[in-house]
């Protein structure tokens, strides 16, 4: 994923911006209430991440059956499953964008929810997923103190008078800014991991399919291809480390998962190596992740699924370099997670790497990896 030139970005918050006053005196006016919504229109990882906090909050009594939670909609199955506490607002980015019909609608429906909190949780924060929150009606609003990836600095400054209060100015982790909403809330944390719940008979059901596509029972599963190819520890290496462990493991199987879009790429590199599954394209993120579940090992990059393999508690490898460490990954750190990265002074680029290759990546050595991966299926051997 290319970085926009800043002044597109420039460009498109000025707009966004001038659109946010605007509906500020078209939309209806709010109803009064005391709901709370959180707000995480992020990707896989960053909802998963949430899952923190959402579980802290609808133990307290004083939010049973009044959290609402405002999500892309392509990741609704991740929570369709969730506790009936909490209700799922499905969101269409490209339609409230460029739909003035449904942005007013939208909008509408948030503000006839009766709020007291809002929680804007996105990590990259930018004028239009600030609208949501600012024209939320809620009495309170709260947003974390995010990067200048799609808000700079200027178009901050102007947002961020706007909120109720700033929280988490000073922590870089975005698992550990969330225990500031706790705090704010006056809600000591019970709760310390992130969960992906899966109900019994999605699981029976969806191995069931994965068993008739190859699958045996014990298994590897590696999700090689994240949504920037600057993160991803390359596809040669994910192909020699799986013939390695083909060769000396010829009992596990290795499954390959990742979207439709990947499946191709995915068969051309691993199509030779033996008890090889390309599962990419055939599952559903939430049937992935009932793979994930299952599984001895999951290896991954900095990714969305790598979260999820943490908030499953499965042994997990996370191949994740040094571009973003500390603000998302290592997290929550415990015994069944492991991380590889080639320790760089320059850790925390946000992948804007001025080298010709990221050393943070390109240095982990497959056998490096392997002797990690042999200590795990000893243990099943």
């Amino acid at each position: 994923m290319k970085q926009k030139p800043t002044f597109i970005i420039y460009i498109n918050n000025t707009i966004a911006l001038f659109y946010q006053v605007l509906l500020r005196n078209i939309v209806p006016n709010c109803k009064d209430g005391n709901n709370l919504l959180l707000i995480n229109t992020g990707q896989i990882g960053d909802l998963t991440i949430s899952t923190v906090l959402i579980n802290n909050i609808i133990r307290d009594k004083r939010f049973k059956n009044k959290v609402y939670f405002l999500i892309k909609k392509e990741y609704f199955e991740l929570y369709n499953y969730y506790s009936p506490d909490i209700k799922i607002l499905n969101w269409d980015y490209k339609k409230y964008k460029f739909n003035p019909i449904y942005r007013i609608v939208f909008l509408t429906q948030v503000r006839r929810i009766g709020l007291d909190y809002c929680f804007n949780l996105t990590a990259a924060r930018g004028v239009t997923v600030d609208e949501l929150s600012l024209l939320s009606g809620a009495k309170k609003i709260y947003a974390f103190d995010s990067n200048h990836k799609y808000l700079k600095k200027l178009f901050k400054s102007i947002l961020d008078k706007k909120y109720y209060k700033i929280l988490a100015a000073n922590i870089t982790n975005e698992y550990n800014k969330h225990f500031e909403i706790l705090k704010e809330l006056s809600i000591f944390p019970e709760i310390l991991e992130t969960s992906i719940p899966i109900p019994n008979s999605l699981m029976k059901k969806t191995i069931e399919k994965a068993n008739k596509l190859g699958l045996r029972e014990k298994y590897i599963v590696i999700c090689p291809i994240s949504d920037q190819k600057i993160k991803d520890w390359s596809l040669s290496n994910y192909k020699k480390l799986a013939t390695i462990i083909n060769e000396k493991y010829e009992y596990i199987n290795i499954v390959v998962i990742g979207n439709h879009k990947q499946k191709e790429k995915i068969n051309n590199y691993f199509k030779n190596i033996k008890n090889l599954i390309n599962l990419a394209g055939e599952l559903s993120i939430i049937e992935s992740a009932c793979v994930v579940k299952n599984c001895i090992l999951y290896i991954g990059n900095d990714s969305g699924f790598t979260h999820i393999a943490k908030a499953l508690e499965v042994n997990m490898f996370g191949i994740i370099g040094g571009g973003a460490h500390g603000q998302f990954f290592p997290y929550g750190q415990n015994l069944n997670d492991y991380y590889f990265f080639y320790h760089m002074y320059c850790f925390g680029c946000e992948w804007k790497c001025k080298y010709k290759n990221p050393y943070c990546l390109t240095n982990i050595k497959v056998e490096e990896v392997f002797e990690r991966v042999r200590e795990i299926l000893n243990k099943f051997d």
